[in-house]
């Protein structure tokens, strides 16, 4: 049985292609060969099991930052963060080598004796031996914007083009590079053996090819397809609740999918448990000879994100243009969204929302948004201004919208869809220059990161975030839990920890706990404007930290207590122009019940590691101590990281 993170292997075993590694828990990218298959870990690592076909397995280069892998019959192909690609496997493999000026890469795909490369530019190359026209790449795949994807095998490829058509080349012995006439709106493709498959928008599935073992006998009725993959003779569809569909060849139990177990998933610090997740949903899928992958997804693996797919930005499309404003703005000038998807629905604009106004207007067009787009579940979502963020419980109390959308707290939507989602609506009601100031932040950074990159490191991009200032001057607990989360993470951390005393100075701050106005760190009289009025002021370079404060209503906008309108304001911590804003914020929409706060250990240890804050904050919301996190909420880009 996989549990979160590993990877589930079944069929053919005569080669070991299916012993998969019981230490492989981070599983963020999978590949199968012919006979053996490969993982790339979220640490960026290369795992393989299983031989080629001459009985050997050969190491992969030695890198730490690989984003994905193909595997092929004699060799298989990395691509490295970079943009680079590097190859390993036989030394007779015909296409084990890369071309000279291949540079920058963004997708790779494998067959017997050719490789193929997707370029950043959306160009396609090809190289290997050239039987059948292999490395005959059709000439308008080389241009650039042509293509969104790639698929290899055997001796035949295939190409998605950028209108949502595609393209194939090689050996048509079986009617592999016969695309159905009129094939459109395709959105993913596979290559098997000899036959081929389609995904559509619409969620159905199309396949061509040999058909001699039902390969492309797609069963009747199956829809709501998100990823499909091929084998020599099999096929295999994921469906968007996380469960698998497979048909044809099953002389191996290839095609039998293994009966899931219900499991408690165990995420972030040992011992403390959640089951959040549904067992054992399924987040990638890959297939190669008489064998087939599947790797369980688990929250806190930083998976390769595909933005058309993985993020969804929602904005209030009433007359009030602040909201809509702020997301357009984001998606032209923050790097490497621009593909997202925006939804805009007319909802009040309060904070607080009733629970029939949430249904009527939040919930409904969401639901309606998933229906009509079944290949796509957003693994993140952005809200922008001018939305409720907040939801009346029936009871008494407020749940924030955030969570609401990932655990289904109020029963409105599928029970297989769990986003991380957080917030840009810096500037609380009126006015955008917070939230767009922060987002010219992140394009500055952008600018001192690798080109392509979705993810933005602050230390690449040379923000000094290097001291921690936790202060334990009140509530003391958290602030050591956050302490520790540091220390565990990081050798010999420079950190300012204090017990009795407020920290009221920092310098080049990577993270910031403080106990708020309820640790008492400003006078009844400033009670909500300690981060703006001169009481705590950093110095040095500080544009670039996480916070959190013990505060109840830190995440309201109209709060009586100093929240994140004031740590995202122009002169917040003593800077000017946004200089000492932080880049991401843990918030508290209620009064939280005891230990129903954030983990403190998890948020600021997943940040010191280097964790984008999609996942710090959300492994650490989730790995709370009661499991009760309902009035928590978060403010920041999910894809920055330290």
């Amino acid at each position: 049985m996989a549990l979160p993170g590993m990877v589930e292997a079944w069929g053919s075993d005569g080669s070991g292609e299916i012993d998969r590694p019981a230490n492989l828990t981070n599983a963020a990218a999978i590949a199968a060969g012919d006979y053996h298959s490969t993982a790339v870990t979220d640490s960026g690592t290369i795992v393989q099991w299983g031989k080629y076909f001459d009985g050997a397995l050969v190491s992969p280069p030695s890198h730490t930052n690989y984003v994905s892998t193909a595997a092929g019959l004699d060799h298989d192909i990395g691509l490295l963060a970079s943009g680079s690609v590097v190859t390993w496997g036989c030394s007779s493999a015909y296409a084990n080598y890369v071309p000279t000026n291949l540079a920058p890469v963004k997708a790779v795909a494998c067959g017997w004796y050719h490789n193929v490369a997707l370029r950043t530019n959306g160009s396609v190359v090809a190289w290997g031996i050239n039987e059948y026209g292999l490395t005959n790449v059709p000439s308008d795949l080389t241009n650039a914007n042509a293509v969104t994807a790639i698929a290899a095998s055997y001796l035949h490829s295939l190409a998605l083009r950028a209108n949502g058509t595609v393209e194939a080349w090689g050996y048509n012995g079986d009617g592999e590079t016969n695309v159905p006439a009129g094939l459109s709106n395709v959105v993913a493709i596979a290559a098997g053996g000899e036959h081929c498959l389609a995904l559509q928008s619409n969620g159905k599935v199309v396949a061509w090819g040999n058909n001699l073992l039902g390969q492309t006998n797609v069963p009747a009725g199956l829809s709501n397809v998100m990823a499909i993959a091929a084998g020599w003779a099999h096929s295999l569809a994921l469906k968007n609740d996380g469960t698998l569909v497979a048909w044809g060849a099953n002389s191996n139990g290839q095609a039998n999918i293994p009966v899931n177990q219900a499991v408690t998933n165990i995420i972030g610090a040992p011992g403390i448990e959640t089951n959040i997740y549904p067992a054992s949903v399924v987040k990638l899928i890959a297939a190669g000879g008489n064998h087939t992958l599947a790797a369980i997804f688990n929250p806190i693996v930083q998976y390769q994100i595909n933005v058309a797919q993985d993020l969804l930005l929602i904005y209030n499309s009433t007359n009030i243009s602040f909201s809509s404003n702020v997301c357009a703005y984001y998606m032209a000038h923050r790097p490497m969204v621009s593909n997202a998807n925006a939804l805009g629905f007319p909802c009040p604009t309060n904070e607080v929302i009733s629970p029939s106004d949430y249904t009527n207007y939040f919930v409904a067009p969401l639901m309606n948004w998933l229906a009509t787009n079944p290949t796509k579940r957003p693994q993140y979502v952005i809200l922008f201004q001018d939305l409720p963020s907040i939801r009346d419980l029936p009871g008494g109390g407020d749940v924030s919208v955030q969570v609401d959308m990932n655990t289904d707290y109020s029963g409105s939507y599928p029970l297989t869809w769990f986003p991380f989602v957080t917030s840009i609506n810096m500037n609380g009601k009126g006015g955008t220059n917070d939230c767009t100031s922060y987002i010219d932040k992140i394009a500055r950074a952008a600018s001192n990161n690798p080109p392509g990159s979705l993810i933005i490191s602050g230390s690449k991009a040379g923000y000094g975030n290097t001291n921690w200032c936790f202060d334990g001057a009140a509530y003391t607990a958290f602030a050591t839990q956050a302490a520790l989360g540091v220390s565990n993470a990081l050798a010999s951390p420079s950190m300012t920890y204090t017990t009795n005393t407020y920290i009221t100075l920092g310098t080049n701050v990577a993270g910031y706990w403080s106990p708020g106005f309820d640790g008492g760190i400003s006078s009844y009289s400033n009670y909500n404007s300690y981060a703006t009025n001169g009481d705590v002021k950093f110095r040095g370079t500080n544009g670039w930290f996480i916070m959190a404060t013990v505060d109840s209503f830190n995440g309201q906008r109209d709060s009586f207590q100093t929240g994140f309108i004031q740590w995202f304001a122009a002169s917040a911590f003593g800077g000017t122009n946004y200089s000492n804003t932080p880049i991401g914020t843990v918030d508290h929409v209620d009064e939280p019940t005891t230990g129903g706060e954030e983990d403190d250990y998890t948020y600021y240890r997943d940040w010191a590691l280097g964790k984008p804050f999609g996942i710090t904050v959300w492994d650490a919301l989730h790995n709370n101590y009661l499991n009760d996190f309902v009035h928590c909420a978060a403010n920041g880009d999910p894809f920055v990281s330290r």
